[in-house]
Formats: C-alpha cells, sequence, structure tokens
C-alpha cells in the first residue's frame, strides 16, 4: 500500500511542478536536449521514433537528484538527463531507484518557502 503523503510532501510537488513548467526550467531543458543529441542516454530513442502503435515517443528532461532543483544554472543542466518516456517511467517505476528520485526534506522545505513568497 502506497504511503500517504504529507501535506508538505503534496506542497512541495505541486512547486516543483509549477517550476518544471516555467521559462526558466524550459531553459535548462533545452540545454540538456541540446547536449545529449535530443535522443535518450538510456536507449537512444528520438521523438522521431515510433512504438508499435505508431505514436512518437516523447523526450522528458529527467533530475538524476534534486540537489540542484530550481537552481537553473551548470549545476541544475549537469544534474538532468534527456529520457524517453518509456526509461523515465521505468526509472520512477522501479522501487530500487524510488530513494534516489524522492524529494529530500530539505528539497521540500525550500520548495515550500518559495512558493510562500
Amino acid at each position: 500500500m502506497a504511503k500517504q503523503k504529507s501535506p508538505e510532501e503534496v506542497k512541495a510537488y505541486k512547486a516543483y511542478q509549477k517550476y518544471i513548467s516555467s521559462p526558466e526550467f524550459e531553459a535548462v531543458r533545452s540545454a540538456v536536449f541540446q547536449r545529449d543529441g535530443y535522443r535518450c542516454v538510456c536507449c537512444g530513442r528520438t521523438e522521431q521514433d515510433v512504438n508499435s502503435k505508431g505514436k512518437p515517443y516523447k523526450l522528458n528532461a529527467h533530475h538524476c537528484s534534486y540537489q540542484h532543483l530550481g537552481e537553473h544554472n551548470q549545476a541544475e543542466i549537469d544534474d538532468v538527463h534527456t529520457l524517453c518516456n518509456l526509461c523515465h517511467l521505468d526509472i520512477h517505476m522501479n522501487r530500487a531507484n524510488y530513494q534516489r528520485f524522492k524529494f529530500t526534506e530539505e528539497w521540500i522545505k525550500k520548495a515550500n518557502e518559495k512558493s510562500d513568497k
């Protein structure tokens, strides 16, 4: 059974969603996609590749950690990698990866402080 998220975690997740939709993160995403040659660093797929249903794969910008999240600088760019939607889903759905990619208490506090301003 999935653990219930605390109000602080819910608030931080909303702040994260807002950030990854921001123009600041769009600049990070663009720099990462360009650096990675517009292909998934795990499997090599591009947005020109299609799945068995004829639908194109989507590229995602994935934070390897949340250590530099929101800095929109070279450190954040270095911490983000291009993944296709399938590889990205696999990373987040694999329980062994969950601890590596969950928000840290420090980031939750930082995100909530920013969203309160």
